[in-house]
Formats: C-alpha cells, structure tokens, sequence
C-alpha cells in the first residue's frame, strides 16, 4: 500500500514505458491455478495512430505481327513492355499513458477479459510522451519481351502421322526489379514544424480529438460494460500537414532496403505436334526442346558496402506428350520432361532488413539462389461418361532438385 500511494504521488519512482513497475493492490488466482486476476496500479496505455497509403501505377504496351509467306509458312513478332510502380507509407503516431489503475479479470469470461480503468482515454491529459515512426517504400518492376517465331504446318499422310505442325523460334525476356526504403522516425522527430514546434513539444491537446466512439466492439458486448470504448486520437489531416513522406525522402535511404536486380533470358525453342491414327483411332504427338540462357546482375548491400549480383546459368528443357483415344469417350495421356522454377528476384537481391520494431521478421536476400529444377513423368485416362462430365485417374513422378 505504501509504494502504490507513492507512485501514485510520483510515478517517476517506479518507472514509465517499457521499464515501468506495475504494482499489484488487489489480486488472485483462479481456482485452477490459472488465470490472474485483479487490480493493478502503475499500468501503461498504448496508443497508436497509424496512417498506412499505397498506391500503384501499372503500364503496359505491345505490339504483334503476323506474315503468312503461304498457306503452310508462317512468321509471328511480338515486342511488349511492362512497368509497375508502387509506393507505401506507413507513419505513426504513438501516445502514452502511465500511472494507470486497471482492473483485469478473465473469470467471467476465459476468451474476452473485463478490463476497466479508473483514467479517461478522452482527456489529452491522460497522456504524455509523443514518439513517431516515419517511413515508406518505393518499389518498381519493368518488364521487355521480344519474340520472333515461325510455323510450318504440312500434311505427311503416315497413318500416325497425318499431319505435321512445327514452330521454331527464339525470345529474349527481361525482368528489372528494384526496391527503396526510407525510414524517419530521428529525423521527423527533431524537424521544426510551421507552428514552431517539434512533435514532442506540442501540447498533445493542440492536435487530438476528443475521442473516437468504437461501436460494436468485441469485447464490449460481453458483459463488460467498463472496457473503454472512447479514446483520443490524432487525426489524419494533423498528420499530413507534418509532411511525413517529405521528411522521409530527405532522407538517406535504408541501405538494407535499397536493391536493384535484372534478370535476362535468352531463349530458343523448337515445337513439333503432329495429329495422326493408331488402329483407327486418334492419336496425338507433341514434342519439343527449348534452351535457355539465364543472367543476373545488379546491387544490394551489405551493412554499408555494395555488393553487386551478377551470376547466371542454362538450362535444357526436353518435353514430350502423349494422347491415344481408344474409344469417343476414353483419352489415355502420357508425359515427361523437365521444368524449372526460378527464385523471385526479391529472394535475390532483397538486403537484411528488419522492417520496425512492429515486425520483427527478417529477411535477407541470396544471389546465389539456384531455380527449382524437376523432371516430371504422368500418366493418366479420362472417360467422360457423360455430358459436362468426367472420371480420370492419375499418377506421377517428379524429381526436384534444389529445393530450398
């Protein structure tokens, strides 16, 4: 009783934020030993006001033609160009409330505790010690593609082979992918505002509202008639006439968050199918083999020291498919071949970041990722019994290689 009626005199003495002392005055434990219950002086208040935005800007254009040499000769281009474009801020505006007396009890209700407090969340009073944190992210992704193809089509007349269709061509892919973050929470915090203020200097009641009114709250129509369903809050126009983003672009980026990455494939394929009988019935051949060629270079960093990305492999990519329909209602399928799945280019060239302190996830790009590389056998039979209708079976096996 003595060192609650002191902190209550000088809260100082116990300590505020993440330090701060809570001083039990009348508690218990649940029946089973479980739950804790009761009512406790010294307790803090957390309030967040957080203003997130995004937006995007996603461009695209192409352009195809077509020649027809003859009836069997065909040639195809495609030239097309991508970009997107996206930004995110995401600022905040935390206030604290310390010295509080707070009954706490999950008797009633296991799930939704009874939260009471003796404070008034409307009153700026209430609360002290304004912090931020500032930052956005500005991300892009562009896109090229070129195309040049040909198509030879040709009838043979071999029983199972009575027709032949055959592409040839070549492509060049290209994938840019690049990543900005700005983090500002020292220098919004030491910026001189219009009204001659820096934020911890304001009076908290010069830009809060009186309260927000929560209806329908959870944990308010559970027999709680105490929890608080009022707070103060900072509104968002107050929070945009700071020019939060403008502070941010002033300054130096998250080098951990700064990468830029471009992944070029040169590609050439060739595509044979052919439509054909066996015992009179039809059967279907496709078959093909591409080549590529995959590069990858740009930035990121390491601490402060860039690191530049160049590495690069190739890949042959056989494939063969298989179709016989014994009887109109019966399709019997083989297949194999080899595929590959590469790593996304922010799994490359994304540098160590822990966002904030409200994510502690940390993630950290490899440039030296490998795609997942498999070869693939299935078969399979279809019958489709009936209109709109079918029963197939399956079975496969795929070999992966370099799975992370």
């Amino acid at each position: 009783a003595a060192g609650y009626a002191a902190a209550q005199l000088d809260p100082t003495k116990v300590g505020q934020g993440a330090d701060s002392g809570i001083v039990p005055i009348n508690v218990g434990i649940d029946p089973n030993n479980n739950n804790l219950y009761g009512t406790f002086g010294n307790m803090s208040y957390y309030n967040e006001n957080r203003f997130y935005d995004a937006r995007e800007r996603f461009i695209a254009d192409w352009l195809a033609a077509k020649y027809d040499y003859s009836d069997n000769l065909k040639f195809n281009a495609t030239v097309a160009a991508s970009g997107s474009f996206g930004f995110i801020s995401d600022n905040r505006i935390v206030l604290q409330s310390y010295g509080n007396t707070v009954t706490f009890d999950r008797r009633p209700n296991l799930k939704l505790p009874v939260i009471t407090t003796t404070t008034d969340m409307t009153k700026a009073s209430s609360f002290s010690n304004p912090s931020a944190n500032i930052g956005y992210r500005k991300e892009s992704d562009r896109g090229l593609n070129f195309r040049l193809g040909s198509e030879y089509t040709t009838d043979v007349g071999l029983g199972f082979i009575n027709k032949i269709d055959a592409k040839l061509g070549a492509a060049f892919e290209s994938q840019q992918k690049g990543n900005d973050q700005k983090t500002a929470d020292s220098a919004f915090s030491n910026t001189v505002f219009a009204n001659g203020y820096k934020l911890a200097q304001m009076p908290i009641g010069m830009y809060t509202v009186n309260h927000i009114t929560q209806s329908n709250c959870l944990f308010c129509d559970q027999n709680n008639a105490g929890m608080p369903t009022n707070w103060l809050t900072v509104p968002r126009a107050f929070m945009y006439s700071l020019n939060p983003n403008g502070v941010s672009a002033s300054t130096a980026s998250v080098l951990g968050g700064l990468f830029g990455v471009t992944e070029a494939v040169k590609s050439a394929y060739l595509e044979v199918s052919t439509d054909g009988e066996v015992l009179g019935r039809p059967f279907r051949i496709n078959t093909g083999l591409r080549f590529a060629k995959t590069n990858l270079y740009g930035f990121n960093y390491y601490k402060t020291t860039q690191m530049k990305i160049h590495s690069g492999y190739n890949d042959l990519l056989p494939s063969l498919n298989l179709s016989y329909e014994p009887t109109d209602d019966v399709v019997l399928r083989a297949s194999v071949g080899k595929t590959i799945t590469r790593p996304s280019l922010t799994s490359i060239a994304g540098g160590t970041t822990i966002p904030n302190a409200f994510n502690k996830n940390a993630n950290s790009g490899n440039p030296g990722l490998r795609p997942l590389r498999a070869t693939n056998v299935d078969l399979g039979a279809e019958w489709y019994f009936a209109p709109q209708s079918v029963l197939s079976l399956g079975v496969f096996y795929k070999q992966l290689n370099g799975l992370v």
